[in-house]
């Protein structure tokens, strides 16, 4: 997240990296005259009522999309036409699996489907909760299937 900061001159910075004062901070004396030493300069050098808009105001104009107008639910037509095994993390990737009885290297080389095309399971972010299936190529060409969850 980005921040613009007034500094002392006049100017507005973009930071990446800025913390808030904890409470005590915030209320100590060291503050509190650095506070006073900055709204006195902004002052004595006139930026208090001539500060310039971060954007102008050209940008500051808001457009409504279609459905904001009309009301109608938000849809994505078009990411229906996507292949979503593309999005996928761990296709192509090479893991260490138990195969015959030894931990062996195989490649996931796809999702498991149902005959109706539909992919089986669902992903999630904590690798508890993903329940896809993965279909895994081990080099003599034996292909298994495995949980997400197994491979993570």
């Amino acid at each position: 997240m980005c921040a613009r900061i007034l500094v002392q001159s006049g100017q507005v910075v973009s930071q990446t990296s800025d913390l808030p004062l904890s409470t005590a901070d915030h209320n100590s004396r060291e503050v509190q005259l650095d506070k006073s030493s900055f709204d006195a300069t902004l002052s004595y050098n006139n930026f208090d009522e001539a500060i310039s808009p971060v954007f102008p105001e050209k940008y500051n104009v808001f457009c409504a999309y279609s459905d904001d107008l009309t009301g109608d639910k938000p849809t994505m037509p078009q990411a229906d036409k996507l292949d979503h095994e593309a999005f996928d993390e761990y296709l192509d990737a090479q893991v260490v699996l138990p195969y015959k009885d030894i931990a062996t290297t195989g490649t996931v080389i796809a999702r498991k489907k149902y005959c109706n095309g539909n992919v089986v399971g669902k992903s999630h972010p904590n690798p508890f909760l993903d329940t896809r299936v993965m279909e895994v190529q081990f080099p003599d060409g034996n292909v298994q299937e495995f949980a997400a969850n197994v491979i993570a």
